[in-house]
């Protein structure tokens, strides 16, 4: 294995071109008194997303607004939970769970979620926690048409990829 040194004078160079910028200035003239220069940065665009809550067992779609890539934050919004302005719907996902991220394969999302994801349940509980999230990705991804839900990145064998279809009784 070849090691390689740093010399002091490559190490000051970097260190002095660092200090300098990144060199795509074309403005030389010195900064004055009467200059401002604006430096922070626009608001993140709020979107309005629709995630699955229940209501007495079945699915029941709710607005919220977030910012950032939409499926990842309507998950997170899902994972919030019912408001007060939701009334008596309730979540089946637990509020501790976290979305690790969302990968597209062909017309599956994979959706990888902390094991948290699979606590406190029973069958009924697992089925509706599902179909809360399938529901809730399929509307934002037009693209697919199954989600498969993993734990920590490992594929779980008793959570093949699904569709609406396999919640049609579910469905709102």
């Amino acid at each position: 294995m070849r090691k390689f040194r740093v010399l002091p004078a490559a190490l000051a160079l970097v260190t002095l071109l660092a200090a300098c910028g990144d060199g795509t200035s074309t403005d030389t003239a010195a900064p004055n008194d009467n200059q401002t220069t604006a430096t922070s940065t626009a608001p993140a665009e709020r979107t309005a997303v629709t995630v699955y809550l229940l209501d007495g067992g079945r699915l029941a779609p709710v607005t919220r607004d977030v910012t950032g890539p939409l499926a990842p934050a309507a998950l997170r919004a899902l994972i919030a939970g019912p408001t007060k302005a939701d009334g008596d719907l309730e979540s089946d996902v637990p509020d501790i769970t976290k979305v690790n991220g969302i990968d597209v394969d062909g017309d599956t999302a994979v959706v990888d979620v902390s094991p948290e994801f699979v606590s406190f349940s029973d069958a009924t509980t697992m089925r509706t926690r599902t179909a809360q999230v399938v529901f809730t990705v399929l509307g934002q991804l037009h693209t697919v048409s199954k989600v498969q839900i993993v734990l920590d990145g490992a594929a779980s064998p008793t959570m093949p990829a699904v569709g609406a279809a396999d919640f049609a009784d579910l469905a709102p």
